[in-house]
C-alpha cells in the first residue's frame, strides 16, 4: 500500500524520487518530471512515472514516491550525489531542509 498520493502533482512538476517510500539515498533514486501514474506494472500499487528532459522514464517500474522540489534543491543533491550514500537519513528530510 503506498501512503503518498498524487494529489498536489501535475505533469510535468519536477519531483524527488525514490523506489522505496522511506527515501533512502542508498536505493534508487532521481530526479525528474512527474509524468503521472504507472499502473501497467504494479496494479495493487500506486507507482510514479517520472521521466528525463526527453520523455525517457527514469525507472521501468516507476517510483514508489515522489515529492515536488524546486530547482535549486534538485540541484544541490545532484551536486552532492556521491556524498549521499552516506547519508542515513531521508532524502526527503533532507530536502525540506534545503
Amino acid at each position: 500500500m503506498n501512503l503518498f498520493n498524487d494529489d498536489c502533482l501535475e505533469v510535468g512538476d519536477y519531483v524527488l524520487a525514490t523506489k522505496y517510500a522511506g527515501g533512502s539515498p542508498r536505493d534508487e533514486w532521481g530526479l525528474g518530471f512527474y509524468n503521472g501514474i504507472k499502473e501497467e506494472y504494479c496494479p495493487d500499487e500506486k507507482r510514479f512515472d517520472v521521466v528525463d528532459l526527453n520523455g525517457n522514464s527514469l525507472r521501468k517500474n516507476g517510483f514508489q514516491r515522489a515529492q515536488k522540489i524546486s530547482h535549486q534543491q534538485g540541484e544541490w543533491l545532484w551536486q552532492h550525489q556521491e556524498s549521499l550514500v552516506d547519508y542515513r537519513y531521508s532524502l526527503y528530510s533532507l530536502v525540506s531542509k534545503l
